[in-house]
């Protein structure tokens, strides 16, 4: 039971704003009521649509039916254009619907481009997503090296525990990725962390036959330098 109620509460959250964004009535805060269409075409990467849109009214928060924002929408499909465009026009890049929040999805669809605007944007790393992971946690869990040496050399956390509590690093070993388990313990991941259900890094590795990991973690395979 302690697992799940640490892990649910953000989306609930999340799905509650969206739900609050339809009660609102239409036309009401300059339009600032649930806008499906808009947050389509930023997913679509439809530029000339987006400012045709922002021009018309449309919020740049607006979100769709499942609470998610044409920032994340665009950040997580990699439309950087799209993403600056937003940005200029003050879209808050820390809002959390169902893809996370924009950097995690730009990290999770491995755009390093949209990921190092976000940071450079301040956009935060410790901010919760829904199910509580952070941008690393979904980026070690994808293995993409590049954006994970961006996510660490900003300050992220690789001790932050995610779903059901578990690490970047835990992600990173029972998937099999040497390189970003390398880079998340020379960043000093713990790695006795247990998650939720009692596992370690070490133990998933196990489990999942990675015995280059299982050695790394052991302390038996060099780090990086």
């Amino acid at each position: 039971l302690r697992w799940i109620l640490a892990a649910v509460p953000v989306g609930i959250v999340a799905m509650i704003g969206a739900v609050g964004l339809l009660m609102l009535e239409p036309g009401s805060e300059s339009r600032r009521g649930p806008d499906p269409a808009f947050v389509q075409a930023a997913s679509n990467g439809n530029l000339e649509g987006v400012k045709l849109m922002l021009e018309d009214g449309s919020w740049v928060d607006a979100r769709d039916l499942t609470a998610t924002t044409a920032l994340m929408a665009a950040a997580g499909r990699g439309h950087l254009e799209i993403v600056r465009l937003l940005l200029r026009e003050g879209a808050d890049m820390n809002v959390v619907g169902l893809p996370g929040t924009a950097i995690a999805a730009a990290a999770d669809g491995g755009h390093a481009d949209i990921v190092r605007t976000l940071l450079d944007a301040g956009a935060r790393l410790d901010s919760p997503l829904a199910g509580n992971d952070t941008a690393l946690i979904r980026v070690a869990r994808n293995g993409t090296v590049e954006i994970v040496a961006m996510l660490l050399a900003a300050g992220a956390d690789p001790d932050a525990q995610g779903m059901f509590g578990s690490t970047a690093l835990m992600h990173a070993a029972e998937n099999g990725h040497e390189e970003v388990v390398g880079m998340l313990l020379a960043a000093g991941a713990d790695r006795g962390l247990r998650n939720f259900v009692g596992n370690t890094a070490l133990g998933l590795a196990v489990a999942a036959n990675r015995d280059g990991i299982v050695e790394m973690l052991r302390g038996g395979a060099a780090l990086p330098g």
